[in-house]
């Protein structure tokens, strides 16, 4: 199977492609490619290179595109997932299966359960920690674009405000006993925000702001799911009903 590596349009110039930083250093050090072997690379605009490398060493690696072609692995629907911090590395696990469902963003949430004590000051390696696993489980799934991660950790009311504009926005709560997805009028739906709750659940007061903003409450049955699989469940029922799946 050829290597597979995401690029900017900008690292694209005159059917020649440039590679730096760690995409270099694994062709390089880890893949040990050498010039003349093929490699696969993505635009994240919906454009598929074959490229023939024709420089591999330290400084950086270059190659000459041979054949393009657009290619589109994106679901339909655009969907904006609010997901609450949780414990240990289940949010990162949560993070690689929502790209590889096709999520388009990513909210890190500040509920009001879940503890987010001296996270602050650790933030910004978390979030580059959260891309990275975005970006390699679109690179593993054929994804054409990489989820991204909001960098701003969010409240409940904030997540409901930046979002108030979607065309659905729901909340999943275990509180929830009769509104169900099958409940959802079946129609072409092009955007969606959604959220789940930490593994203390989703307060009442929280519910009601949500509610504010027009975000419908929906329950996921009569199983309690877990904080970690919640996302899951939900993502996978909504690229079923308005998506690829």
């Amino acid at each position: 199977m050829t290597s597979q590596f995401f690029i900017t349009r900008e690292q694209i110039s005159n059917d020649e492609v440039l590679l730096r930083g760690t995409d270099a250093a694994h062709i390089h050090t880890v893949l040990r490619m050498k010039p003349g072997d093929p490699i696969e690379v993505l635009d994240g605009e919906g454009s598929r290179y074959q490229v023939t490398l024709t420089r591999v060493d330290r400084k950086g690696v270059e190659g000459r595109v041979v054949s393009s072609e657009l290619y589109e692995a994106e679901s339909p629907v655009e969907i904006h997932l609010g997901i609450p911090l949780l414990k240990g590395a289940k949010l990162d696990d949560a993070i690689r299966k929502a790209a590889e469902l096709g999520v388009n963003a990513l909210s890190p949430l500040a509920t009001e359960r879940c503890v987010a004590r001296g996270i602050e000051s650790r933030w910004d390696e978390k979030v580059r920690r959260w891309e990275k696993i975005a970006a390699e489980a679109s690179k593993q799934c054929g994804r054409t674009k990489i989820p991204e991660i909001k960098k701003q950790l969010q409240s409940v009311g904030a997540f409901c405000e930046n979002n108030r504009g979607r065309t659905l926005k729901l909340v999943f709560w275990e509180e929830e006993k009769s509104f169900r997805l099958k409940n959802l009028e079946r129609k072409t739906v092009e955007d969606i925000a959604c959220f789940t709750g930490p593994e203390g659940g989703l307060t009442q007061s929280e519910i009601e702001t949500a509610r504010r903003f027009g975000f419908q409450t929906v329950t996921l049955g009569p199983r309690r799911l877990r904080a970690e699989t919640a996302p899951t469940a939900v993502l996978s029922i909504l690229q079923n009903l308005y998506g690829d799946l």
